[in-house]
């Protein structure tokens, strides 16, 4: 069980590009599924769905990121054991979270939100795509708020040597 939730950990972090600490983990992964919800509830009405209420949608989602997450740590786990094909490691789990959400996920959000296939592939592809760029501007934000500290940091250091410098002259 602990390698499982080892390897569920490896696969969400992976999926985040390798965040910094849990607590970035923990807000990218509210982040992306508030987003998610958010597009779930709008897309879902747009499209056609018969029923998104609150509570739908988020039964909706955690059953839609539990299995695809499940799927793909077990996935891994499965074939780490049976090959050592890195590129075979790395894709494999992808292919089975989408054979997932194509064969199980959308047919039970059809039952869900009461949507025929193609409404619920859109609002829920949709939804991914809400939570994947919530997780990239999320990312491009804190590197540029590291940069900008680093860069500050590089800047006080080098006015403080130059007041330095103007202090041995004098």
């Amino acid at each position: 069980m602990n390698t499982f939730l080892s390897e569920l950990y490896n696969v969400i972090q992976s999926l985040l590009d390798e965040p910094s600490s849990p607590l970035w983990v923990a807000i990218l992964v509210f982040l992306a599924l508030v987003a998610a919800a958010l597009v779930v509830r709008f897309t879902g009405e747009i499209f056609g769905c018969k029923v998104v209420t609150h509570m739908r949608v988020v039964i909706t989602l955690a059953a839609m990121t539990g299995l695809l997450l499940t799927t793909a740590a077990a996935t891994r786990l499965w074939i780490r054991q049976h090959t050592e094909n890195p590129d075979f490691v790395r894709w494999m789990p992808l292919a089975a979270a989408v054979m997932v959400f194509l064969v199980i996920v959308i047919p039970v959000t059809c039952h869900t939100l009461r949507a025929g296939y193609f409404a619920a592939f859109l609002t829920l592809g949709l939804s991914l795509a809400a939570a994947a760029a919530i997780v990239t501007v999320s990312h491009a934000a804190g590197r540029a708020c590291r940069a900008g500290t680093q860069s500050l940091r590089d800047s006080g250091v080098r006015i403080l040597e130059r007041e330095r410098l103007k202090d041995a002259i004098r």
